[in-house]
């Protein structure tokens, strides 16, 4: 049994209680693209955080989501494919929709588009995120 001072202490202050539980998993309407298909060719292989989409980011291949239902840096699980990283966004990428990258249009256009449920791996960039950026000492320029 929970003591009653614990039960006031929780109603009273808020940063006590239990933080909102993040889905474990999402389902998806899973579309693919590639850097490498003539429509994309206008963006290059720059995605929305300034990265290439020719090199993999932290291990993980990338995939396109809407940054206000899933957080850029999101390492989500992907059935069939395996984990990929959010990096890019799009300009019809609303919602609850995935736009997969895949470095060979074969890969892509075998891919199509598919509803899947995908497993949230990690939320965000993670407490653990590192940025290659060098810090900015004062009197330094950005």
């Amino acid at each position: 049994m929970i003591p009653l001072i614990w039960l006031l202490a929780l109603a009273v202050i808020p940063s006590c209680a239990p933080a909102e539980r993040v889905p474990a998993e999402i389902p998806v309407r899973a579309t693919a693209y590639s850097w490498r298909e003539p429509a994309h060719r206008k963006w290059g292989t720059k995605n929305a955080i300034g990265g290439s989409l020719a090199r993999p980011l932290e291990g993980l291949g990338h995939c396109a989501v809407d940054p206000d239902v899933i957080p850029l840096g999101s390492i989500l699980h992907v059935p069939g494919i395996g984990p990929r990283i959010a990096t890019d966004t799009g300009r019809l990428i609303r919602g609850r929709d995935l736009d997969i990258h895949f470095d060979s249009l074969w890969e892509m256009r075998a891919w199509g588009a598919r509803r899947v449920t995908v497993r949230v791996l990690r939320w965000g960039w993670g407490k653990d995120f590192r940025t290659t950026k060098k810090p900015t000492h004062n009197g330094d320029r950005t």
